[in-house]
């Protein structure tokens, strides 16, 4: 069979929206599953709609700053805020520990993805504000696209 160029690009753009499609629906399944973890955006409500390829989240509103941006903020000199920095590289591994205990890989980890909220860590006793499962409030992991659920095999773990 002859396709001409542009049946052809249909074909090509039809099948990269199917995949788009597929992966947003997995993500939203993810955050569903994720619901309550302090640390990820909470997850509202999604609608759906596969005749349109239309996928519609609602969720946490986050007012801050990408780590990425925080590190090279200039006000953010390294050598003075580095508790904050431990700290929020401690809250990170918080979060990804609950999100690990929940079967989930983020698989996409880097300063891009990781939000600070804007406002100081610690306070000027060098106190760390945490909340109730001792993380640090004013950091959030984002974007689970290129999450995977994990699937158990046996005894070792086996990851998608």
């Amino acid at each position: 069979m002859d396709f001409s160029a542009d049946e052809g690009d249909s074909t090509v753009h039809k099948i990269e929206k199917e995949r788009h499609f597929a992966a947003a629906k997995e993500e939203i399944e993810i955050l569903k599953d994720l619901k309550g973890i302090d640390g990820v955006p909470s997850y509202e409500t999604s609608c759906v709609s596969e005749s349109r390829s239309l996928v519609l989240v609602v969720m946490q509103y986050i007012e801050g700053i990408e780590l990425k941006d925080w590190l090279k903020d200039p006000a953010n000199n390294i050598k003075d805020k580095r508790k904050q920095i431990f700290s929020i590289f401690q809250s990170l591994a918080g979060i990804l520990k609950l999100v690990e205990e929940k079967g989930i890989i983020h698989r996409d980890i880097k300063p891009d993805n990781i939000m600070v909220i804007e406002g100081d860590l610690i306070d000027e006793m060098g106190t760390v504000h945490l909340n109730a499962n001792g993380q640090i409030e004013a950091v959030k992991l984002i974007d689970f696209g290129q999450a995977r659920v994990s699937v158990q095999m046996g005894a070792p773990r086996r990851w998608c």
